[in-house]
């Protein structure tokens, strides 16, 4: 309160005539900070949206320049439902992961997650990312990214899907009326470990068969772990044929 007390006698002795309306909009995000915070995403849930965000717009820029409308996109994003893939497509998913180490270890959440589903090609989308509180990039700004793109074929914003993505948002905890917020909150660096794809199968990590007979321990119900990627990151031409099998479109050439 000491520091709300403080913003506010600065404010005044640097206009005299400032409205309490105007005073108080200048120390709302303190106000905010000092309030409910429930409402927000915690910095693990932040830099998992991130990492949504990322690879949401490079999906959008690849289906751009291949006239995919924005709207057939972003029905492949699926990150706000925890109980499908984060991104997919006919025969292929892709799970988005980010980390804040110095090398590529994520968690993984189950068993399931990275398991392949029939003949489903899995993909891993990996990225490092830190949080600094002299960043000036935050959530908001990779979520205008994303927002930037969808737009008209006659070049203006598609308000309504704009709409659309905003309620995604929200059921993944992201509310935009709470920009501000987290504005005040730390901001995001520069990637520190480049975005890339790697192939599931090409993953030395946990499997069912990794367990005596296949099968879990009578009372393990399920299994989390830390997986650390090292294995080579797809080619610059087969991420581009994954982008487009996402979108349903043919591999290059064909």
């Amino acid at each position: 309160m000491a520091h709300v007390a403080y913003e506010l006698e600065q404010r005044l002795e640097r206009d005299s005539g400032v409205t309490n309306e105007v005073l108080l909009s200048d120390v709302r995000w303190i106000l905010e900070l000092l309030g409910d915070r429930e409402g927000i995403l915690s910095d693990d849930q932040q830099k998992g949206l991130v990492g949504e965000l990322v690879f949401l717009r490079k999906l959008l820029i690849h289906g751009r320049e291949r006239l995919v409308p924005p709207s057939a996109v972003i029905e492949h994003w699926h990150g706000f439902d925890r109980a499908k893939r984060d991104f997919s497509g006919p025969g292929v998913a892709v799970e988005v992961k980010t980390t804040s180490n110095d090398s590529r270890v994520h968690q993984v959440g189950s068993l399931a997650q990275l398991e392949p589903q029939g003949n489903e090609d899995v993909f891993l989308f990996s990225l490092g990312i830190k949080l600094d509180s002299s960043a000036p990039k935050k959530l908001p700004d990779f979520v205008a990214d994303v927002m930037d793109l969808l737009v008209l074929t006659e070049g203006g914003p598609d308000y309504d899907l704009q709409t659309k993505i905003s309620e995604k948002l929200e059921i993944y905890g992201y509310q935009r009326g709470r920009e501000s917020l987290y504005r005040s909150c730390p901001g995001f660096l520069s990637f520190h470990l480049q975005p890339k794809l790697f192939r599931e199968r090409e993953l030395d990590r946990v499997r069912l068969t990794s367990f005596k007979g296949d099968t879990l321990p009578t009372m393990v119900v399920d299994v989390s772990y830390r997986l650390d990627v090292r294995s080579p990151e797809l080619s610059a031409i087969d991420e581009v044929d994954v982008l487009r099998k996402l979108l349903g479109l043919p591999a290059e050439g064909k």
